[in-house]
């Protein structure tokens, strides 16, 4: 059974919601609404912004965000990595039961839905749950606010992880990765800073 990530969770969780996002990259909402005023709307927007696959699931709809729209999770004729929660607490346990029968990896409920016992089986079937958190502020946090200086002195404190290691997977010299910290953050692409970030999670791994 893994650990329920929810929102009295501590810092020490972070590298969980770190990986969560950088290898989770197909997102099935369910509850997208197709207004633009709506939170699950918004998200899913900004989901996408960032690079995501996200898929409507909303059985009143056809197509959402110029993506076809499915009634529930098992209509979906692909893979899917993450699903996310925008439904009362009483839609959860069968929402549950279709993230199991889909083999989804990550059942995120967000900011007032928690349904404790349905998170329970989600997560004794192997799948991570996080509950009663906000997905976009989690990942503007941890991902999209990464700060590109903080990135490179905490990669100059690895034991094990090479500059040249680190460039290579970036197409570039170890001297201009070397030379990025003296350049103004806001003159360097943000894919740029994901990249990197992400080249030196891929080496700490090796």
């Amino acid at each position: 059974m893994r650990q329920i990530i929810d929102a009295i969770s501590g810092s020490d969780q972070d590298p969980i919601l770190k990986r969560m996002f950088r290898q989770n990259r197909v997102i099935a909402i369910v509850g997208l609404s197709p207004r633009e005023d709506r939170p699950s709307h918004r998200i899913a927007t900004y989901l996408m912004d960032q690079g995501y696959e996200v898929i409507p699931v909303n059985p009143t709809h056809k197509e959402i965000l110029n993506q076809p729209a499915y009634p529930n999770l098992l209509e979906i004729p692909q893979r899917v990595d993450l699903v996310d929660v925008f439904r009362r607490p009483e839609y959860v346990p069968e929402i549950v039961r279709d993230s199991i029968d889909k083999n989804v990896r990550v059942l995120w409920l967000q900011e007032g839905v928690i349904h404790p016992k349905a998170a329970g089986k989600a997560s004794a079937a192997g799948i991570q749950v996080v509950m009663d958190r906000c997905i976009y502020r989690d990942h503007k946090r941890l991902i999209h606010g990464i700060h590109l200086g903080r990135i490179l002195g905490e990669f100059r404190t690895q034991q094990g992880v090479s500059l040249e290691a680190v460039a290579r997977q970036i197409s570039m010299t170890p001297q201009e990765l070397d030379a990025l910290e003296n350049i103004p953050e806001s003159e360097i692409c943000p894919d740029m800073v994901k990249r990197i970030a992400s080249a030196i999670e891929n080496s700490k791994a090796e």
